[in-house]
């Protein structure tokens, strides 16, 4: 052996390694065929380990989250000496706290610790190995006669960012056989294999590594194998095996096979007698299991979901995904209820040229607990772009029968309401235009609404909307808003208006002045409606039309001030700004309260009414009016940040005449002069507390129409907190038809102790004495894997009388093995719904690990 003429020491710390002169000793032997050798050594090393970095759990065709750069390769000097999972890139917990903050991974509080790699190479350099030169370290080499060159001691071959490390490396230049022995380490960016020795053939280009240890750093997945080779370059065999994403000194959950297959030409791997073992009792048995390595969709099962209430009984749902192309799959969905019967769930996405969508079906042949009936939903989700400017959108969702939403869960993308949408459109736009075609209808659920109150069907209706600058920089702006529209009524019998055309013309003209300190934009609009009108009765015109118009004037005033507040020593700068608003609205009377109302109905009053143009919705009440608004709004900006800390304001309207024009024949005339006080504030206390209000206070009676108050809490480490208020007053609120509402909400996700939370919710009707929802359950949430177990009361309406509800109970379970996948899954939906939050702090909690 010689010891080369130069020497580096390789410290695991260092942020590069150091180029240095084995080059030139190799050159006396044969230095173009030696460098091609270890080129292709390199090249050869099947990195495929790094598509293990897909997480099972994830929903098919979601991407895992991904860390932003740098949190992965960092300069890790600062920490003391290795610790004993060193071998593996694992830093403790307390390790990380001497990492820069910039460049150290958030653990939410459940995690030990976290796999990080050092720099490899410098990362101002060429780090793609196919263009990468060859860095080499070693401190002896030799040469035999059989062509065997020998590198030993601390040995370090450097391509780009993929590393070999090994006490002693010979490669065979007649056999192309390589061997790397003792301390075997192999690495790219990512991804850690260790071993005990490997066997490299160039000729068959197999790989094979004995006594093996692997990490793949973003995912958080280690393991062993007593031996790791390849039939090829796209298939790794793994012998003996296992797999978790617990913590080195951890195995609370681990996946142990006989023989695992990877391969990364298809995205699937294969493993033959494969056990789970939790707390190292074996759990699941799985004589042959096939599963995706990478996040390429793939066919096959998902994980069951479970549960139990009294409305259903047990329930059991096993999902079934089928990758039918690129941008094509589907979802089967059998779920098994115990007092319901069989429910097949369908589910087909898509994603084109021309846009992306979902169809859905969900059939239940005969319903055990409905009158053995069958139960279906059906739903059509479109929305895209076919040419240039053309856009088109579908919504369509209909259900067999008005209780499907209170009795049956759906996994599609469809919500309950009272009226469920079923419409269609195309549109095209420019910089000025937009013009929409569409038709719609509406399914209505609620078997309480009488033909009356049904909603029209608009079939089709036609929109031109536009606005362009008159002149150059003139501040005039010339606005044009129409459409057509014909109406039908969905009941056939219907003793009233069955069909009308309607058609509205609004062209206006404003002007805007602005300055910092100012805005001044005064606008005058002429409205035009025609209609036609089909009846079934005789005292219906067959044919209105009008014509009136609205003037406005908004004015804003913009003034600010600097100031400074806290303790002196820990003050901090803000800007005030205090924002007066006049608005004047003037709309001459037009006798409408006769008409039938197609579309409209009243705004609810809040502190934005105080400034719009009409009290009402849709074309079929233009509210008369002469009235003036004033409102004040201010605002705590944060100096240095920017941040809106501080938002509060507060309004009135003083009306110069009565309000004749109602949504009813019937309906009183409007004669008090001031309308009542509405405020709106919200206050972020600093970056976890926020307060949200509002309130509407009638001064003439003394009495508080309607209010709302939130506090909200949210950190890093998964606590959330809500608590609100809710009340409203339908005698003192106009138009209003719901009943007093006098209502509580609190609820939250609190951790109690390191990785131990309480969930809960409780929703309390103040006025009727009763709980709507009680909700209280625990989760055990570690890094690599989560238990939550809830119990759920809450009430639903009687399917046959409003005015009475009935109790619902059910229990929920959720396991999950991070990494591997969890059964429960409904659990995630009902504490969405249920927690306010929920659903941020689950992804913020996902971006962490």
């Amino acid at each position: 052996m010689k010891p080369l003429p130069f020497r580096s020491i390789i410290v695991y710390q260092r942020a590069r390694l150091t180029k240095l002169f084995i080059n030139k000793q190799l050159q006396n032997i044969k230095p173009s065929h030696s460098m091609k050798l270890l080129t292709t050594v390199l090249a050869l090393i099947p990195f495929t380990l790094a598509a293990t970095g897909t997480r099972a759990d994830q929903a098919p065709g979601n991407e895992p989250p991904t860390r932003q750069p740098g949190n992965s390769l960092v300069d890790i000097s600062t920490v003391d000496a290795p610790a004993p999972y060193r071998r593996l890139d694992w830093f403790s917990a307390s390790e990380l706290e001497k990492i820069p903050p910039a460049q150290r991974p958030a653990l939410n509080g459940v995690c030990e610790g976290a796999y990080l790699a050092p720099v490899i190479g410098d990362p101002g350099k060429q780090q793609n190995p196919k263009n990468a030169p060859i860095e080499a370290t070693a401190d002896y080499y030799q040469t035999d006669n059989d062509g065997t060159i020998s590198l030993s001691g601390d040995v370090i071959i450097q391509q780009g960012n993929r590393q070999l490390e090994s006490d002693l490396i010979q490669i065979n230049q007649h056999t192309r056989e390589t061997r790397l022995n003792g301390h075997v380490r192999i690495r790219q960016e990512g991804m850690l294999m260790v071993g005990e020795k490997a066997d490299v053939n160039l000729n068959s280009k197999s790989l094979s590594l004995e006594n093996a240890e692997y990490v793949v750093h973003e995912s958080r997945i280690r393991g062993n194998a007593a031996h790791i080779y390849n039939e090829d370059q796209n298939i790794l065999i793994f012998k003996k095996s296992s797999y978790t994403t617990c913590a080195p000194d951890s195995n609370a959950w681990l996946f142990q096979a006989d023989t695992i297959r990877l391969n990364q030409g298809s995205g699937w791997g294969t493993a033959k007698h494969a056990v789970i073992r939790v707390k190292d009792v074996p759990v699941f048995y799985f004589p042959w299991l096939m599963f995706p390595i990478d996040d390429r969709r793939q066919t096959g099962f998902l994980f069951p979901s479970f549960g139990s209430d009294n409305e259903n009984g047990t329930q059991i749902t096993q999902p079934y995904y089928i990758n039918l192309a690129p941008d094509f799959d589907a979802t089967l969905t059998p779920r098994h209820m115990t007092r319901r019967g069989t429910q097949l769930e369908g589910e087909f996405r898509y994603l084109t040229a021309y846009g992306e969508g979902e169809l859905g079906v969900a059939y239940l042949p005969s319903d055990d607990a409905f009158n053995d009936e069958s139960r279906e939903l059906n739903l059509w989700q479109h929305s895209g772009y076919f040419a240039k400017r053309w856009s088109a959108n579908v919504d369509y969702q209909r259900v067999s029968d008005d209780d499907y939403f209170e009795d049956l869960a759906t996994g599609l993308n469809a919500k309950s309401q009272t009226h469920l949408n079923q419409s269609a459109g195309i549109g095209y736009s420019t910089a000025n235009w937009h013009i929409n075609l569409r038709v719609q209808a509406y399914q209505t659920l609620d078997k309480f609404i009488t033909d009356d109150n049904l909603p029209y069907r608009k079939v089709p209706q036609f929109t031109l909307n536009g606005d362009w600058g008159i002149g150059k920089d003139t501040g005039f702006r010339f606005i044009w808003n129409s459409e057509a529209v014909h109406f039908e009524h969905p009941e056939d019998d219907y003793n009233g208006i069955t069909e009308a055309n309607r058609i509205t013309l609004a062209p206006g003209i404003e002007y805007q002045y602005r300055q910092p300190w100012v805005q001044i934009t005064p606008r005058l609009t002429l409205i035009h409606s025609d209609y036609d009108l089909t009846s079934d009765t005789a005292n219906n015109s067959l044919h209105e039309d009008q014509t009136l118009y609205t003037a406005s004037l908004d004015t804003r005033l913009f003034f600010e001030r600097q100031l400074t507040l806290g303790a002196t020593g820990n003050s901090k700068s803000y800007t005030q700004t205090l924002e007066p608003r006049f608005f004047y609205l003037y709309t001459p009377f037009k006798q409408q309260n006769h008409r039938q109302t197609f579309d409209t109905g009243r705004i609810n009053f809040d502190y934005y009414q105080l400034f719009r143009e009409n009290r009402f919705t849709g074309a079929d009440r233009y509210g008369d009016a002469n009235q003036i608004s004033l409102g004040l709004t201010t605002r705590l900006l944060d100096n240095e940040t920017g941040q809106e800390r501080f938002r509060a304001s507060m309004g009135q309207i003083f009306y110069l005449q009565d309000r004749k024009v109602q949504l009813g024949a019937t309906d009183s005339i409007e004669d008090h002069r001031r309308s009542a006080w509405v405020g709106q504030a919200q206050w972020h206390i600093n970056q976890h507390w926020w307060l949200r209000s509002d309130l509407q206070w009638n001064e003439t009676v003394n009495n508080i129409d309607k209010t709302s108050a939130s506090l909200h809490y949210r950190n890093n480490n998964g606590a959330l907190f809500n608590l609100g208020y809710r009340y409203l007053d339908s005698g003192a609120v106009n138009f209003s038809n719901v009943e007093k509402i006098k209502q509580s909400d609190l609820s939250f996700v609190w951790p109690v102790k390191p990785r131990w939370s309480l969930v809960g919710r409780w929703e309390y009707d103040l006025e009727y004495d009763r709980s709507f929802e009680n909700l209280i359950g625990v989760e055990y949430d570690s890094c690599c894997w989560r238990v939550r177990l809830v119990n759920r009361r809450y009430l639903r309406e009687d399917n046959d009388d409003p005015l009475k509800v009935e109790p619902q109970r059910g229990i929920f379970l959720q396991f999950q093995l991070k990494g591997l996948g969890g059964v429960g899954t409904e659990l995630d939906s009902i504490l969405n719904e249920s927690i306010r939050g929920f659903k941020d702090r689950e992804q913020l909690k996902s971006n962490n690990y």
